[in-house]
This record gives C-alpha cells, sequence and structure tokens, in this order.
C-alpha cells in the first residue's frame, strides 16, 4: 500500500460517492417527473379556462342579442302619443257623468237678516276709520 490511505476508508469512502450519486439522479428524478405533472395539471387548467371564458362570452353575447331583440320588439310597438282628432278616433267618449247631486234648500230663517251671525274670527264693523288697532292688515 503505497497511498498511505486505509483500504476500508477509501471503499466506505466510493461507497458513500456512489450512494450519494444515485440519491442525488433518485431526487432529479422525482423533481423532473413532479415538474411535468405540474406542467400538464397547468395545461389543463389553462385550457379549461379558456373553455369557460368562451363559455361566458357567448353567454355574454347571448344576453346582448337577447336584449337587443327585446329592446327591438319594443320598438315594433307604436307608442307615439298623438293628440287632437286622431286621438278621438281611437277611444271612444267616455260614459254619461251621472247629475251631481242637489242639496234640498234650507227653510227661510225666522231671524230678520239684519245681524248676520259672525264667526269666530269674524271682520268687525270699525266706527273709527283712525282706530287701527281693529284693522286687519293681512287682508
Amino acid at each position: 500500500m503505497t497511498s498511505g490511505v486505509d483500504p476500508q476508508l477509501a471503499e466506505r469512502l466510493a461507497q458513500t460517492n456512489a450512494n450519494v450519486r444515485a440519491s442525488a439522479e433518485e431526487i432529479g428524478d422525482r423533481v423532473r417527473a413532479k415538474s411535468r405533472e405540474i406542467t400538464e395539471e397547468q395545461e389543463r387548467m389553462r385550457e379549461a379556462a379558456e373553455r369557460h371564458s368562451a363559455e361566458l362570452d357567448r353567454q355574454v353575447e347571448e344576453k346582448k342579442e337577447a336584449a337587443k331583440n327585446q329592446w327591438n320588439a319594443r320598438s315594433e310597438q307604436d307608442h307615439t302619443m298623438r293628440f287632437g282628432d286622431n286621438e278621438e278616433e281611437h277611444h271612444a267618449p267616455p260614459p254619461p257623468q251621472p247629475a251631481p247631486y242637489a242639496m234640498p234648500e234650507p227653510p227661510a230663517a225666522a231671524t230678520p237678516p239684519a245681524e248676520a251671525r259672525r264667526g269666530r274670527h269674524a271682520r268687525r264693523a270699525v266706527d273709527d276709520e283712525d282706530d287701527f288697532s281693529t284693522t286687519n292688515w293681512l287682508d
């Protein structure tokens, strides 16, 4: 043995290096597989999102078309206001109104009408033209 290294130690080092390389290769394979799996899942999700977006776009277009058709259907009817002779042709005359109820005349009062009964806020007769305390200035 000329190298001076213990052969068991060299063997353990070689074995450890082989195990590390094998573990690294296995880890690399798992990472690549997981990466492919994630990429495929992302592609499926992207395609599903595109289909969903296309479906939503189609629904929006259908709603716009339905609203447009509904608006067009409304405009086919004539909502123009016409006044004058044309209006009378389309509508029957209103039914006659019943005569208003006539109040019977009260019997003639036995009291002379010289001094009529005044209400609570009735205007009082003014004796003095210069007495402004009895003048209602709001009239």
